[in-house]
């Protein structure tokens, strides 16, 4: 599963629940995304926290700032391969499925 599939898959569960009169406070959004991502991003999530809170912070913002580091980080490189960062998400993904 890509980024992208991931955070799309996070708004559809949001719209899922608003569909049956639920809502998704924005701040409960940004906190399940940031803890949704794979190890790799720590030092991104770390720096998110220092120049912004989460409440400053929406989600479609949040979103941005994901998909630029991760666009970022396929360019200039993490010290992992974009393929090898891919599976560490997965990884992450699948075993936060087993709860």
């Amino acid at each position: 599963m890509s980024l992208q599939e991931h955070l799309n898959k996070i708004k559809n569960i949001r719209d899922q629940l608003e569909a049956i009169g639920r809502t998704m406070e924005e701040e409960d959004m940004v906190v399940i995304t940031l803890k949704s991502l794979p190890e790799p991003y720590d030092h991104f999530i770390e720096t998110l926290k220092i120049t912004s809170t989460n409440v400053d912070l929406k989600f479609p913002d949040l979103c941005t700032k994901i998909l630029q580091q991760d666009r970022w980080k396929q360019q200039f490189g993490s010290g992992a391969s974009s393929a090898s960062s891919e599976n560490v998400f997965a990884a992450k993904y699948q075993s936060s499925q087993s709860f």
